[in-house]
């Protein structure tokens, strides 16, 4: 395994495996110089997705338990017991 490190001494990219190319380690060394790879150039709208998906996934689940909550009070209610 080959780790990458940028100015900040942080992972920058690193590669697993024994068999490297020369394109594979000159794409790492120029992500750890400043040059981003396309998650790194993307990040900002990968991260919009992921909050936006997240979010609808938050809304969706509140309806449901909502709608859950609802049809079991109205069974209650049919059912002739309305305080429980």
């Amino acid at each position: 395994m080959l780790v990458f490190l940028d100015g900040n001494l942080h992972i920058a990219k690193w590669i697993y495996g024994n068999n490297y190319t020369g394109n594979e380690i000159a794409a790492a060394l120029r992500v750890a110089a400043g040059e981003s790879d396309w998650i790194g150039r993307h990040s900002d709208v990968l991260y919009a997705l992921l909050l936006f998906s997240a979010t609808l996934c938050c809304v969706a689940l509140s309806y449901y338990l909502l709608q859950l909550l609802v049809l079991r009070r109205a069974g209650r209610v049919s059912a002739g017991n309305p305080l429980f």
